[in-house]
């Protein structure tokens, strides 16, 4: 990567995408419209499915955990959507464009990153049985534990689905895509972006996730920033996240 100048401070020279030209505070706005939106799709699923108690009770059911995911996600995809089909058309070179070959990159990209992410996680969870003195539990998220008690029933399938493919789409238009576009275009810096919404991305997954998988969590942001970034393609991180998550379950199993 070094060899490469992946890790260089001139790593974005020349850029190949430009959201500063759209101002950083319609992003953000945009960030913002996004985020809420998933909270309230997540909360109107799960009152629609008649889940919205176990959640209140901190009791949550694969059911509803894939009624959750789903009801979040496909919000997040409609607003973000929304929101791109205005912005698109003026501002083609922001980098949201989709190619079939993105995911050949972004299969390429988690690969690259995956021993990184590995030796962080290994690491984070050696210093935490160290300083606890509790053997930590191989599933660090809770929609993975949830997932090992219903495996192969229809909301296992329909969790399948919600973390490989919808979560991945909704988090990386939100993180990456408005997120990341208004902070690069706020401090001009590519990398500051980068590690600002990475550093917010973990801290969302801060409940969900154990604390010990937060480390991992924030340089898979990293990875997931710097591919959007170089290649100006919001596709490559998309099927980063979405092989990544795809390789958790298979790990879980």
């Amino acid at each position: 990567m070094r060899r490469k100048g992946i890790l260089a401070s001139g790593a974005f020279d020349p850029p190949k995408r430009f959201p500063e030209r759209l101002g950083w505070m319609i992003w953000a706005l945009g960030a913002l419209l996004i985020y809420l939106g998933m909270s309230i799709g997540a909360v109107t699923a799960l009152s629609l499915s008649g889940d919205l108690e176990p959640v209140q009770q901190s009791n949550m059911t694969l059911r509803g955990s894939g009624v959750l995911l789903m009801g979040s996600a496909f919000a997040g995809i409609a607003l973000a959507v929304a929101l791109l089909t205005v912005i698109i058309p003026r501002w083609p070179d922001l980098g949201f464009r989709l190619r079939w070959t993105d995911l050949l990159w972004g299969l390429a990209a988690i690969i690259a990153s995956l021993p990184i992410i590995l030796l962080v996680n290994i690491t984070a969870a050696a210093l935490h049985q160290y300083i606890t003195g509790i053997e930590p539990d191989p599933l660090a998220h809770e929609t993975l534990r949830l997932m090992s008690e219903g495996r192969g029933s229809f909301w296992w399938w329909v969790t399948v689905v919600g973390v490989v493919i919808a979560v991945p789409i909704a988090e990386e238009l939100l993180y990456r895509g408005f997120l990341q576009s208004s902070l690069v275009a706020l401090t001009r810096s590519r990398w500051l972006a980068i590690g600002l919404t990475s550093i917010l991305f973990a801290l969302a997954h801060q409940g969900a996730a154990d604390l010990r998988a937060l480390p991992g969590l924030l340089v898979l942001s990293i990875a997931l920033g710097i591919a959007f970034e170089r290649n100006a393609r919001i596709g490559v991180p998309i099927a980063m996240h979405a092989i990544f998550n795809l390789f958790n379950i298979l790990i879980s199993l």
